[in-house]
């Protein structure tokens, strides 16, 4: 899958493939996940959970949302599990 992040109007992409995580562009993303640096660094950190920030709708996904929460749920951190 290939994520697109866009945090405070910066743009960066993270394409999943093979157990690997490569940075790239973000063009061509099949998610792209918008939110603030902090709420970003919120879940990050542990402070909240995605799910409660995409709820809350400080973190919002366009595309394959579904695909994406369940990538970013691979990995470990605490913030990304629930």
């Amino acid at each position: 899958i290939r994520l697109k992040f866009e945090l405070d109007g910066n743009v960066t992409g993270l394409h999943i493939r093979n157990y690997v995580a490569v940075p790239y562009s973000g063009d061509n993303a099949d998610a792209t996940i918008t939110t603030s640096l902090d709420a970003w660094t919120n879940v990050l950190s542990g402070a909240t959970t995605l799910s409660a920030a995409l709820a809350d709708g400080s973190i919002t996904i366009a595309g394959n949302a579904d695909a994406a929460v369940s990538a970013l749920r691979a990995f470990d951190v605490k913030g990304l599990a629930v």
